[in-house]
Parts: C-alpha cells; sequence; structure tokens
C-alpha cells in the first residue's frame, strides 16, 4: 500500500551530525518533511538499552535516525528515540515509524 496520501503534516527533520555530551549535540539545516504525527504513550527501548516513554510518533518516507531533532507546526522540537521501518506484504520497506521524546 503506498502510504504517502496519509502523510498530510509537515514537520521539520534536523538530522543529527555530531554526538556531545558536553557541548551539545550538532544538527544540520532543517528539512521540511511528509509526515504522518500522532499521538499515543509507548514505552520504548533505546540503542542503549534504557526505557524511555514515548508520548508521540510519526511517520515518514524521509530517511529518519535515531539522535535525529523534529520539530512540529506548532514549533516543539523533539529527539528521536527510536525508529522502526515497516514494511509491505512482499517485504519491502513501506515508510519510516520514529518514536519521539
Amino acid at each position: 500500500m503506498n502510504v504517502q496520501r496519509f502523510l498530510t503534516q509537515t514537520v521539520l527533520l534536523e538530522r543529527r551530525l555530531t554526538q556531545d555530551s558536553y557541548a551539545g549535540n550538532t544538527y544540520a539545516a532543517p528539512v521540511k518533511v511528509a509526515a504522518r504525527w500522532l499521538t499515543s504513550t509507548h514505552l520504548v527501548r533505546g540503542r542503549d538499552g534504557g526505557e524511555v516513554v514515548s508520548d508521540t510518533y510519526l511517520s515518514t518516507l524521509a530517511p529518519i535516525s535515531e539522535g535525529d531533532r523534529v520539530t512540529d507546526e506548532a514549533g516543539r522540537a523533539r529527539e528521536v528515540v527510536r525508529v522502526r521501518i515497516n514494511r509491505g506484504t512482499r517485504g519491502t520497506m513501506s515508510h519510516y515509524v520514529a518514536y519521539l521524546a
């Protein structure tokens, strides 16, 4: 199924370039991407094994990674804590699902 028609919202995606716990992360310039923003509470486990409560997730066709930053239409920036790739019936990639904190 083509999910493009469901991605009716626009978010700003900033890809994390470097991770620095002292000075803070460095991000690329924001890029507008089509997405579907959903509010639902999930307990997700990050790469470091820690559990994080995510109250929002989004679906998009744009490549997205853990540590990237997403800004919604209201101007609130959130960090991507977990990414899942959804697959179609033939096993090919359908879209990305990013859980936000």
